[in-house]
């Protein structure tokens, strides 16, 4: 892990020579092509101790993984995946956070549910709606997942989802509407 935050520095820091950048940017990009065998070092530098900088990283690592490598995970690292996604948006919540990193967060959750809800991850929306119920940071963040997501079941949504998941994200989106009107309402 050292070396990938020397390399996040080096990326950083407006003097690297571009050599340097170069030789950091690969040493990146071949880091996040193997989060999944990397899980524990990916989630280190998503710690809320760790700069915001190396938090953004590693939800990109995440929002790599999720695209790239999502139908060849085992269903158990499937399961901890998810589960690390609405720890990782508590996490986030608990803090005036940097846009950039809320965002990745929030990108995060959406890839995943992108590929998983409703069918194969259920309880998702009620667990967003909970955790917004912890403060009006947390109500954010499950608010954006749930705008970042309906703008993805949109037929003029960049991403090549087929129209079948389109309509079953949009027929999600829609089952959850009273639910989601409630919680923005304060029930």
């Amino acid at each position: 892990m050292d070396d990938v935050v020397r390399a996040l520095a080096a990326v950083h820091a407006p003097l690297t020579s571009p050599a340097e950048r170069l030789a950091a940017t690969r040493l990146l990009e071949v880091f996040k092509l193997g989060a999944a065998e990397q899980l524990g070092a990916v989630l280190a530098l998503a710690g809320p101790e760790r700069p915001a900088h190396e938090r953004h990283f590693a939800l990109h690592a995440l929002v790599a993984l999720v695209r790239a490598r999502w139908p060849a995970l085992d269903a158990a690292r499937r399961e901890e995946v998810k589960s690390l996604a609405l720890q990782l948006v508590a996490a986030v919540g608990e803090r005036a956070e940097a846009s950039f990193v809320v965002g990745a967060a929030v990108t995060f959750v959406c890839e995943l549910a992108k590929r998983e809800w409703p069918q194969r991850w259920p309880p998702l929306a009620d667990e967003l709606l909970a955790l917004g119920r912890r403060s009006p940071r947390h109500a954010a963040l499950a608010l954006e997942c749930l705008a970042s997501l309906s703008d993805e079941a949109r037929v003029f949504a960049l991403d090549e989802l087929p129209e079948s998941r389109r309509t079953e994200l949009r027929k999600g989106l829609e089952a959850i509407c009273q639910d989601v009107a409630a919680f923005a309402h304060g029930a």
